[in-house]
C-alpha cells in the first residue's frame, strides 16, 4: 500500500508538469499570430516629441489604448475614438503601447522625448 502512495506522489507531479510544458512547446503558428494583429496599424511620430501620437488603422474604429511602463505598470488607459492620443500626462521614457480594435490586438514600443 505504501508503494502505491509513493508511486502516486512521485508520478502525479511529473504528469502535471508535463502537461504544463506541452502548451509551451507548441506555440501558435506565425500565420495565426499575424491574423490577430491590427491591420495597417500606424503609430507616429515615434519617438513622440510634442506629447501627441497619431494612431491609424485600416478601419479606424474605436480603440482601447493601454500604455505600460518598463515594469509592466499601467500608466495610461483610454478609449480612443479619434486618431490622436494625448500623452502629456506621461513622463519622458520608453513604454509599451497596447492597442485593441475589435477582436485584434497589437503592441508596439513607444518612446517619449
Amino acid at each position: 500500500m505504501k508503494q502505491i502512495y509513493l508511486t502516486l506522489l512521485v508520478a502525479l507531479p511529473m504528469l502535471l508538469t508535463a502537461q504544463e510544458t506541452e502548451s509551451v512547446m507548441y506555440p501558435l503558428p506565425q500565420k495565426e499570430l499575424a491574423a490577430m494583429e491590427i491591420e495597417a496599424l500606424q503609430l507616429y511620430p515615434n519617438p513622440v516629441t510634442n506629447n501627441v501620437v497619431h494612431i491609424t488603422t485600416k478601419t479606424n474604429n474605436a480603440k482601447d489604448v493601454i500604455v505600460f511602463d518598463v515594469f509592466g505598470n499601467v500608466v495610461l488607459r483610454q478609449k480612443l475614438y479619434q486618431k490622436t492620443l494625448d500623452l502629456s500626462s506621461i513622463r519622458k521614457g520608453v513604454y509599451i503601447i497596447q492597442i485593441v480594435e475589435g477582436n485584434r490586438k497589437s503592441k508596439r514600443k513607444l518612446v517619449i522625448k
